[in-house]
């Protein structure tokens, strides 16, 4: 398979599982993607592996929406009402450590 066809493969997949909103939606993706290749031209980095993680990098958002949507919400709200990133508000509602209790029930 070309790099141009797996390429094209990730980017349906992202799209048909990006969140469909303006914020963190497909257009997200598509600026970070962009941005990323710019930069990793000028360090000459490997560029399919940043095309695909550029492309992946907010799909767990709405898979974990799927399994822990309360959790999900609870997230979204410490983002907004504390202004503070999704990272440390994923930390504030111990996302991590519910993932990891969720993989050890399949």
């Amino acid at each position: 398979m070309s790099d141009d066809n797996l390429i094209s493969i990730v980017r349906n997949f992202a799209v048909e599982n990006s969140e469909k909103n303006d914020i963190h939606g497909f257009a997200h993706v598509e600026r970070v993607y962009h941005t990323c290749v710019k930069v990793g031209k000028k360090l000459n980095a490997n560029l399919k592996v940043l095309q695909i993680a550029a492309l992946l990098h907010d799909v767990g958002k709405v898979i974990l929406d799927q399994f822990l949507h309360d959790e999900m919400i609870k997230v979204l709200q410490l983002v907004k009402e504390q202004e503070i990133c999704f990272h440390e508000a994923e930390n504030e509602v111990h996302f991590c450590r519910l993932c990891v209790t969720l993989d050890r029930h399949k």
